[in-house]
């Protein structure tokens, strides 16, 4: 009995080990899936500076970098519009103002203490993650 535990150990620790295939293969952003992609936003500079205003504010709770949320992802805001002084302004007044209808029927909370300065570098951050 001990012999065919034994065995039967053996060839289960070697069909985990699988095979020894040689053929490496590499992945491109586009065939890379979606957790490794988002994962290299996030931990970007820009990701990284927008992670530190975010902390400063309570945008986490409706915004993500990378994945949607309540709201658009950053990702998302960041490929609608154009990367200009305009949109820059522009956010910086949604993020202040708040609103709604542009990204749906849920509206943005306002955050009229937020000093113009920090939402216009939340939105050069978000920008920023246009790529």
């Amino acid at each position: 009995m001990k012999k065919l535990v034994f065995s039967l150990s053996v060839v289960l620790a070697l069909a985990a080990c699988g095979g020894n295939d040689t053929a490496t293969t590499t992945t491109t952003e586009a065939e890379a899936p979606k957790s490794m992609v988002e994962e290299s936003v996030a931990d970007s500079p820009e990701g990284i500076a927008l992670k530190n205003l975010m902390a400063k504010s309570d945008c986490a709770a409706c915004h993500q970098i990378d994945t949607k949320s309540i709201g658009p992802s950053y990702v998302d805001v960041s490929k609608k519009y154009d990367n200009t002084p305009e949109t820059i302004k522009y956010l910086a007044e949604k993020i202040k103002n708040g609103g709604s209808g542009v990204w749906g029927q849920v509206p943005m909370t306002a955050h009229p203490d937020m000093k113009v300065e920090e939402a216009e570098a939340l939105a050069k951050d978000i920008m920023a993650l246009k790529k």
